[in-house]
């Protein structure tokens, strides 16, 4: 059971959750933006990720603080390079990731990027970090990513893997004024069981003493899911972030995932529950939607969102 694997090392964890602090300069405040995974999954192309930078631009959702935009799973070929690099797909992004970085950031928004923390991704078809982490970070930055969402499909230890990319992010960002790498670490998510959270517990402590966020839950419904689920799917990770107000500090914010603005299985009620609990616990607003075709009423939600929420709970 992960949990006990994980329950090995909560005397050293409790160490870590007391001398471990995130800087805040890395992340004064929760994040804001767009990312593809809950409304295109894997149907990624360079367009999407411009085409969602423009219409926040227009539509105001920047000016209210919207400034991130994240890629997500299956970005990448499905083998590295002779090098040992990834390879952006290039069906996908024809002009290349720098290319992107470079637009997003002329346009004054952050990038970021998605990779895993074990041999493949979450896609299954990608190649994960394991083995290459010190290359993979070094290629991220170099091609003008500042944050990396890790994700923990194929990893066999938890909490030696995540600790390892803890110290050398710590030591990565040590080295910069400014450009510093955001790290979304997705660990936690992979002990969120009601029935048994001592694991989840001691992990959650490791994650909230260097990283920036973490995912602390399952992974919010996407567009395929059926109707009937989504509303459960938000009440359930609202569930877990309940609990998790004992780790929030300045520069650490827990992360309940993606809002989904535009699913077709909520009502434009459940949609205000969903942005309102989200702004209530100074989440990351991460905004998984189909941007420049937003209505009225969702951009008039998300705005207000963004005006009422602060720092910290």
């Amino acid at each position: 059971m992960k949990s006990h694997a994980i329950l090995a090392g909560a005397t050293c964890l409790v160490g870590v959750a007391a001398a471990g602090r995130p800087d805040p300069r890395t992340l004064p405040l929760p994040p804001m933006g767009f990312n593809n995974w809950a409304r295109f999954t894997t149907g990624i192309n360079e367009a999407i990720f411009v085409d969602a930078a423009a219409a926040m631009a227009k539509n105001g959702l920047q000016a209210a603080g919207y400034n991130r935009v994240n890629l997500d799973d299956a970005w990448s070929t499905t083998k590295r390079n002779e090098t040992g690099s990834m390879v952006w797909d290039t069906t996908k992004f024809p002009k290349g990731l720098p290319w992107l970085t470079a637009h997003l950031k002329s346009m004054n928004f952050i990038p970021g990027i998605y990779s895993d923390a074990g041999t493949l991704s979450c896609a299954a078809n990608y190649p994960g970090t394991a083995g290459h982490e010190e290359q993979d970070l070094h290629d991220f930055s170099a091609w003008g990513f500042e944050y990396l969402k890790l994700d923990g499909c194929y990893v066999d230890d938890y909490f030696t893997t995540y600790e390892y990319w803890n110290k050398i992010l710590a030591a990565f960002n040590k080295k910069r004024a400014s450009d510093r790498m955001v790290f979304s670490n997705s660990s936690p998510a992979y002990y969120a069981d009601p029935k048994d959270l001592s694991g989840w517990y001691a992990i959650m402590m490791q994650a909230a003493a260097s990283g920036q966020l973490a995912r602390h839950s399952y992974d919010i419904a996407t567009y395929s899911n059926s109707t009937s689920s989504v509303w459960y799917s938000v009440m359930a990770n609202y569930g877990f972030q309940v609990r998790t107000t004992r780790f929030q500090q300045p520069g650490y914010f827990n992360d309940p995932d993606f809002l989904i603005a535009d699913h077709p299985g909520l009502t434009l009620d459940e949609k205000k529950s969903h942005f309102a609990l989200w702004s209530s616990f100074s989440a990351p607003l991460i905004i998984s939607a189909d941007i420049p075709n937003l209505t009225v009423d969702e951009l008039a939600r998300l705005h207000s969102s963004a005006v009422t929420r602060t720092g910290m709970c």
